[in-house]
């Protein structure tokens, strides 16, 4: 992808960067398996040129041509990644790559939100973080006196109709439940990602994320201007060795005296304030 925005985007050096952030979807609109991305990508790449300045080249030459181009490219990586690991066979993966079309891969890159136009952006962004169902689709039907019973039955509305004309679907508690538990992601994986100039350790960060944003009315006091701790205001707490299998920093929960809510505080750094 880094390399199709380069090529569209004129004047952009070979080591500019993509900024784009990823979803993770492991679930389609009718609570059945279904694995795939969604791609919040900026139409254009971003580099520093020798002065420090930091530019955004746009993909003014960006076609749908380059699009169908990419969804080959893709299709290949992937399904060699499948053989590699053992996924597929040799006999499988040169089938898929001989299908019709896509071969079971399609990207669609319909969708363009002009950059300024911030009200477009939220929906948008809402919509690849979208939980696996809409809770105002799911409603018992009238009449049942406990979901724990055998004949209790839940229904789901689909956002529209299923190839064989569904347009709702009949489960028991347990059946939603089981359909729910396909679509946890495996421990310490997250479900969106950020990528080139967007990643959160990305030298360009903070001048990319600056761009075409309104200057602010009202500045913030310069930081040598601000009130810094000494040794009074903070102070560590001795604390003994940790344990096998505990993190260096434990962290307890105490009620912060200003708000309702429970904050984590780390018990090895205590701030108090005059």
């Amino acid at each position: 992808m880094r390399t199709t925005l380069c090529g569209t985007s004129p004047d952009a050096p070979r080591d500019a960067q993509l900024g784009a952030l990823s979803f993770i979807h492991r679930f389609g609109s009718a609570l059945n398996a279904h694995f795939h991305f969604h791609l919040a990508v900026l139409d254009g790449v971003c580099s520093r040129s020798a002065d420090g300045e930091v530019r955004f080249h746009e993909a003014a030459r960006l076609q749908s041509e380059d699009w169908h181009q990419l969804q080959h490219i893709v299709q290949r990586r992937v399904l060699r990644y499948f053989r590699t690991r053992g996924l597929l066979d040799e006999l499988d993966t040169q089938g898929m790559l001989s299908w019709r079309g896509s071969g079971g891969f399609s990207i669609d890159a319909s969708v363009r939100v002009e950059g300024e136009d911030r009200p477009g952006v939220e929906p948008l962004l809402r919509y690849c973080a979208r939980p696996p169902f809409a809770l105002e689709r799911l409603y018992a039907p009238g009449g049942i006196v406990s979901l724990s019973s055998p004949e209790s039955t839940l229904v789901y509305r689909l956002p529209k109709p299923a190839p064989d004309g569904r347009t709702e679907l009949l489960l028991s508690p347990l059946q939603l439940l089981e359909r729910l538990a396909r679509f946890i992601p495996p421990p310490r994986v997250h479900r969106h990602r950020y990528h080139g100039v967007l990643a959160p350790n990305a030298k360009l960060r903070a001048a990319v994320t600056c761009i075409g944003r309104p200057e602010a009315e009202t500045r913030s006091a310069p930081l040598a201007a601000r009130p810094r701790a000494t040794s009074s205001s903070i102070r560590l707490r001795p604390s003994s060795p940790p344990r096998p299998n505990q993190s260096l920093c434990s962290y307890s929960t105490s009620r912060c005296p200003s708000s309702s809510t429970n904050e984590d505080v780390c018990p090895r750094l205590s701030v108090q304030t005059s």
